[in-house]
């Protein structure tokens, strides 16, 4: 996971999508500076990209907030990124006797016990408008096909997603080989203890190890009192907590790191020897290149629709079994679902991320492992 600040200061033309389907509510913002067939052709492929989420349940539509811009404004360009998005609002829920964190795009679609006050943008998604995108043609030698990568972030949008941070990459000088929650971040813009693991997270193993145990360990630190970000860095690096962020980013970088279903089934997630913030945990291993699970790999696939890929490993659609099995573990309802379970909402407990200062953008690199 990369954390960054939101880009605001953009000047953009905005419309508003209807979908083809009831999945998606989307507001596209098209930078200025981009061609009209462009903006049109983005546009074309976001319209229809519903009909690859209606195996679910959708109950009430999922609003994403859209832009294509270009990433950098003057040369040299050193933004090798494709693309990113993140849940723009998530939510704290009382599940099975524990807290976990679930994005608002699927609280949504529960069977929600209370009355719960909805922020008005479930899904932010970014993308660079410098990349050679194809939007359904192969006009371009090389290309990154547009609706293969879109599909890939609103499914990291809609939960695929881990909140473990690696606080060395904020602040350089804090300990290299741990990972721990996301700190909450409190209205004073202070910190005093750590986000619930998210639903995906819960579900995780590495051999002996289970993330959800951790996790709850780790929602037992607390400061003694509300603390700027450093301070409650080092804090959490003083307290006995420390060794199970400790165990967890062994996991992390195992290569042994599963998604445990709800069947039972273990699941291979990347987890190579380096960790790298956008890439390990909230992707398949990449041996999935090669199945119907291809959408979710942490590398770039270029030059093929995905269409084309489909058809190379035999696939219905960008959503495999895996994947799918992933998705209705941490919630999602399939459409053939009649009963829901109601779900407990915390009130008071809500976070929206863009007030956030650090917040959970999956990065998807051309030239790295990030996608």
């Amino acid at each position: 996971m990369f954390f960054a600040l939101l880009f605001n200061s953009v000047t953009c033309e905005s419309d508003r999508i209807l979908s083809e389907s009831p999945v998606f509510d989307i507001s596209f913002h098209c930078h200025a500076s981009i061609n009209n067939d462009t903006c049109f052709a983005a546009s074309s492929v976001l319209s229809t990209i519903g009909r690859h989420f209606e195996v679910f349940r959708i109950q009430k539509p999922i609003n994403v907030n859209f832009t294509l811009k270009p990433f950098c404004t003057s040369l040299p360009c050193t933004d090798t990124t494709i693309g990113r998005a993140y849940s723009a609002a998530n939510h704290i829920v009382h599940q099975k006797g524990r807290y976990f964190t679930f994005p608002q795009s699927l609280v949504k679609q529960l069977n929600v016990e209370i009355q719960t006050q909805w922020a008005p943008v479930d899904i932010v998604a970014e993308f660079n408008s410098n990349v050679p995108w194809s939007f359904g043609n192969e006009s371009n030698t090389t290309f990154v096909d547009f609706e293969l990568v879109v599909i890939h972030e609103l499914i990291h949008g809609m939960g695929f997603s881990s909140n473990l941070l690696h606080y060395s990459q904020i602040i350089p000088t804090a300990q290299k080989n741990y990972l721990a929650p996301v700190p909450f971040e409190e209205p004073n813009g202070n910190y005093s203890y750590l986000s619930p693991l998210t639903v995906f997270d819960s579900h995780l193993v590495s051999e002996k190890t289970v993330f959800a145990d951790l996790g709850q360990d780790l929602e037992s630190f607390k400061t003694n009192q509300s603390v700027n970000f450093q301070d409650f860095v080092q804090q959490f690096e003083k307290s006995k907590h420390l060794k199970a962020a400790n165990t967890l980013y062994n996991a992390a970088t195992s290569g042994k790191l599963f998604f445990q279903t709800e069947s039972g089934r273990t699941i291979k997630l990347y987890a190579g020897p380096v960790f790298l913030s956008g890439s390990s945990i909230d992707h398949l291993d990449t041996t999935a290149i090669s199945t119907s699970n291809f959408v979710m790999i942490p590398t770039v696939i270029k030059n093929q629709t995905t269409s084309s890929i489909q058809s190379h490993v035999d696939a219905n659609g960008p959503i495999g079994n895996d994947v799918m099995e992933v998705l209705t573990t941490i919630g999602w309802p399939r459409i053939t679902d009649i009963k829901i379970e109601p779900v407990h909402v915390v009130q008071g407990y809500s976070a929206i991320s863009s007030g956030w200062k650090l917040e959970p953008i999956f990065i998807l690199l051309a030239i790295a492992l990030c996608y």
